[in-house]
């Protein structure tokens, strides 16, 4: 496996970030301040869900995968994040 740069994982980062489409900003309530915070709900269960999708030529196969609620937990802290089924799935295939 090759070895990913401190820079080159800066550049995938930022470029993942800006590569997010919001539909609506009402009230620019995001991006959340992580201090103002105090508790967050996470709710749905492909919360869990490690999915990459593409096939193809479109396929890519990443270093590594964080769910949603990973990435939530690691930007809020774990104490301040509620996560919650909400209903179940009834396949776990994709399709």
């Amino acid at each position: 496996m090759t070895e990913v740069t401190d820079e080159q994982r800066a550049l995938l980062r930022r470029s993942a970030a800006q590569s997010i489409v919001l539909l609506r900003n009402e009230g620019n309530l995001l991006p959340l301040d992580a201090t103002k915070i105090k508790k967050l709900a996470v709710i749905g269960p492909n919360a869990k869900q490690r999915l990459i999708t593409g096939g193809g030529s479109a396929e890519v196969i990443p270093l590594f995968v964080v769910s949603p609620l990973e990435g939530i937990e690691h930007a809020f802290g774990k104490d301040k994040v509620t996560f919650v089924e909400g209903c179940r799935c009834m396949s776990t295939s994709v399709f």
